[in-house]
């Protein structure tokens, strides 16, 4: 989302529904990357940035009747995506998460990496890092389950089960080696 549009006199409109938009990402995990991404211009919002958060105001009005349901299951899911140098500015990947029990999300993240990765494989090891360590954290609240992580990158999934570090992967921190 680029700096277009009339910067707004006032930011405090802006700020009070963002602020609410936020909230509402508790319950409603569609909207968390699209708030996310109109959060990043709380300092010096514009008229274009405003005009999202109403679209995804409208998105929400628009879908008040869907929301979280909760039900016995014994299905546990784990998956994890990631846009490879996804912001076009900082070249940073941005990374996701959900937890499912059956088929409601107790669980979910989208944030992006702290760190540019020099592949769409490095970034899809470094999500599936973040995504091992929620994965003990739930498995402490929840007993001895069963955490099975899925990953949409065939080179990161051999990766974790054999994780020799090859010449390729060297570049990749010690520390993302938690899997």
């Amino acid at each position: 989302m680029k700096d277009k549009g009339k910067l707004l006199q006032d930011a405090t409109k802006f700020r009070l529904l963002v602020g609410s938009l936020i909230y509402l990402t508790i319950t409603r995990p569609k909207i968390v990357y699209s708030v996310g991404v109109v959060s990043q211009f709380m300092q010096c919002p514009r008229s274009t940035h405003l005009d999202a958060a109403k679209r995804i105001l409208c998105y929400v009005k628009g879908s008040i009747d869907y929301g979280l349901m909760y039900g016995r299951s014994e299905n546990f899911a784990l998956r994890t995506d990631v846009d490879s140098a996804g912001d076009a500015n900082s070249r940073h990947s941005t990374s996701g998460y959900c937890f499912n029990i059956g088929s409601a999300m107790i669980s979910w993240c989208s944030k992006k990496q702290n760190m540019v990765s020099v592949s769409s494989t490095e970034a899809e090891y470094v999500a599936a890092t973040v995504v091992a360590h929620e994965c003990m954290c739930l498995r402490s609240l929840m007993g001895d389950m069963l955490c099975k992580v899925q990953c949409d990158n065939e080179i990161v999934v051999k990766l974790a089960s054999n994780p020799i570090f090859h010449a390729q992967t060297k570049h990749i921190e010690v520390r993302r080696h938690y899997i």
